[in-house]
């Protein structure tokens, strides 16, 4: 009973990641709670064993420990808190056993409702539903229908931040998509899981993250060559859709034309103030990590880019999810985190022909992105990656 009460939170606490940070805490404290106090009582049992280490999912629980150790060994030679290393626990690395075993051990209860007998689905769809709702929201600010909250477009006064989740949940919803061709659907709804996909791919043209934009072109090449889901008719309807809508936005927004133009030479994407002061940032930390490059210097040397007179901003993260580790963990960490990051990519690269195809692509979307902003420190997009790599394990194994 309670683990099924976790999962309602589960899905509240996807849904909240969207837009609000309190609610997300407050979903994340509850569900995992929930989830704990039997798990808890069972730990040692056999059953509780053969899920956590004999299963398939094994290899990865083996990783994300090794992961856990590290960091803490590394805290704790740094001088660090242990109670900072606990929190870090919770929030993050948390998640994962949280996620896993609700959507693994539901199906096995073999619910009677079918909003837990297939969690998976449950959990694509309120995502969807999300995304698709901020996305709209989005488009709708950005055509000046409805204000801005926080002088930024979506709720989240960040865009890599919405940048990163529709990204994700954009994929999500194509493995959602691709899941349900084989279930009748009425031409109606055919239409409105149509629609969700376009409109969380123009939310991600406006918000205007150039890393962004290059990780999902990438991505969308790499799907449309590889993947059987829709027929040449239907791709160059959505291609030529997609077109316009970028013909349309970018005569209307001097910001995405400034945007494009940086991706028309090497020297324009390289030479902008934002690139350079990523340079910055990364040659001091540099410097600062070949003095420790075992243990790492455990936090980034911030960098104050000045982009005009009149507009500073404080870099306090590396802006890269490669560079952020190595440079904070040194070799120590950043072998750890690398070891369970590239047996992602394997596993979901591996398991294409069964399903993880649209998974595979948001991954390599992401670490495309990954090369010029730290969204791995980023909590909100971190719970949605972790849930697209569970989603992909239940794909693979039972293809739902």
């Amino acid at each position: 009973m309670l683990s099924k009460v976790s999962f309602l939170f589960l899905n509240a606490f996807l849904a909240s990641c969207f837009f609000s940070p309190t609610l997300r805490s407050i979903c994340l404290v509850a569900g995992q709670a929930l989830w704990l106090l039997p798990a808890l009582k069972d730990l040692f049992s056999q059953e509780r064993r053969n899920f956590l280490f004999d299963h398939k999912i094994g290899i990865f629980n083996y990783l994300v420990l090794a992961l856990i150790l590290t960091y803490l060994f590394i805290k704790l030679a740094h001088g660090g808190e242990f109670l900072t290393w606990a929190k870090s626990l919770f929030v993050s690395y948390l998640q994962w056993f949280w996620m896993s075993a609700l959507v693994f051990t539901i199906v096995a209860q073999k619910s009677s409702n079918k909003f837990l007998k297939f969690p998976s689905r449950s959990l694509s769809i309120v995502v969807m539903l999300t995304s698709s709702l901020l996305s709209l929201l989005i488009l709708l600010q950005f055509f000046k229908i409805v204000p801005m909250f926080f002088g930024a477009l979506g709720i989240l006064d960040q865009a890599f931040t919405n940048s990163g989740l529709i990204a994700i949940s954009f994929y999500i919803s194509i493995a959602f998509i691709e899941q349900m061709k084989f279930i009748m659907l009425n031409r109606a709804l055919r239409i409105l899981l149509f629609a969700s996909a376009v409109i969380q791919l123009a939310a991600i043209l406006v918000l205007g993250q150039i890393s962004v934009w290059v990780g999902m072109i990438a991505s969308l090449i790499f799907y449309v060559l590889f993947s059987k889901l829709f027929n040449w008719k239907q791709l160059i309807i959505a291609i030529a859709t997609l077109l316009l809508a970028f013909t349309f936005t970018y005569n209307l927004s001097p910001r995405i034309q400034r945007k494009f133009k940086r991706l028309t030479s090497v020297e324009n994407l390289l030479m902008n103030k934002s690139m350079q002061c990523r340079f910055h940032i990364w040659q001091e930390n540099f410097d600062a990590w070949l003095e420790k490059p075992v243990l790492g210097i455990n936090k980034i040397i911030p960098y104050q880019c000045v982009y005009s007179p009149h507009k500073t901003a404080k870099l306090s993260h590396a802006h890269s999810i490669y560079l952020q580790k190595l440079y904070t963990g040194g070799l120590l960490r950043f072998t750890a985190w690398l070891a369970f990051y590239f047996a992602i990519g394997c596993f979901l690269f591996s398991g294409i022909k069964y399903g993880t195809l649209p998974f595979f692509c948001g991954y390599f979307a992401l670490s495309i992105e990954g090369l010029f902003e730290n969204w791995w420190g980023d909590t909100e997009v971190l719970s949605l990656f972790v849930l697209m790599f569970v989603l992909a394990m239940r794909v693979k194994e039972t293809g739902k």
